[in-house]
């Protein structure tokens, strides 16, 4: 807001929406009040629940082009060694990989994309700073299990890579969907009071 100082005393005035906990922190440093509403784009409806366990889990990241830091790319090589068991999905960016257990998509279409993560256990979000992913929605959707770097409700988030190991470790146990989460955020998803959804 360092260029549009003037929006500060809107915000204060105004009704205002955020995905998450981190954003609505962020918005009373302005003193802007918000209510957490989480957002999705696409279709509920195209992510019905289709969980399958796995003993080896799949899980699955996604970054543009250049952000590949800011989206954990660089996470994913410094910690698959570590979790043997886990199949990691790299997609969106080029990525070269050093590391067995990880899978570079590159670019795919967003119906490939959407096909592929349908047989995966967990879509994980990494970025220090975000709104509600599509990643994250699609994941709990699906009744799989994603993990995020923050904090959600009834989605598992870590603060070191010890945690993260230890939640990607926890994957080979969930046998069943995650129906509690995905039932939680089908009546919060979109939950605008102006929305018929």
């Amino acid at each position: 807001y360092r260029g549009n100082w003037w929006l500060i005393p809107l915000l204060k005035k105004c009704e205002n929406y955020v995905e998450n906990q981190d954003e609505q922190e962020k918005l009373s440093r302005f003193g802007g009040e918000s209510t957490i509403v989480p957002s999705f784009l696409g279709k509920i409806e195209d992510f019905p629940l289709c969980y399958k366990w796995n003993e080896s889990p799949h899980v699955y990241i996604s970054a543009n082009f250049g952000r590949e830091k800011e989206y954990g790319f660089h996470h994913i090589e410094r910690i698959a060694k570590f979790v043997p068991e886990c199949v990691f999905h790299l997609y969106g960016a080029p990525w070269k990989s050093y590391q067995e257990n990880v899978v570079c998509h590159g670019s795919v279409s967003k119906e490939q994309f959407n096909k592929d993560i349908r047989n995966y256990q967990c879509g994980l979000r990494l970025n220090k700073s975000d709104g509600f992913s599509e990643i994250t929605a699609k994941s709990v959707l699906m009744g799989q299990y994603p993990i995020a770097r923050l904090d959600y409700p009834m989605i598992p988030s870590f603060t070191n890579d010890y945690i993260f190991i230890m939640l990607l470790k926890n994957l080979r146990k969930y046998k069943e969907p995650n129906i509690s989460a995905r039932n939680y955020y089908l009546s919060t998803i979109n939950k605008f009071p102006w929305s018929k959804v």
